[in-house]
């Protein structure tokens, strides 16, 4: 198990605010050397403590998305539900340019 101390932690807040730091800009803000950064970075890595992760988009990429959703809903609420999943489809395909097919 690897010793965690404060200046990890604060390494790890930073990353995880933005992953895309250099390691002088890290070493900047915790007033350490970017060797030390790379280092412990390192350090992180092989013990398991943090991981690097590549998240999709999966519009961009051209993957598609099908969600099935079942509801029992009362017949004077179908109206309500319906209008409040239209905005919710209609906000899904722009945000990953798919095309909705009914």
């Amino acid at each position: 198990m690897t010793n965690i101390d404060e200046i990890d932690n604060k390494l790890i807040n930073l990353l995880e605010q933005d992953a895309w730091q250099t390691s002088e800009a890290l070493a900047k803000a915790l007033n350490i050397s970017s060797a030390t950064v790379r280092r412990r970075l390192k350090r992180l890595v092989r013990s398991g403590a943090i991981h690097a992760v590549a998240i999709s988009s999966p519009g961009i990429i051209g993957a598609r998305i099908t969600t099935m959703i079942a509801l029992n809903v009362s017949h004077e609420n179908i109206d309500a539900v319906e209008a409040r999943f239209e905005f919710s489809r209609r906000y899904a395909e722009a945000k990953a340019g798919s095309v909705w097919a009914a």
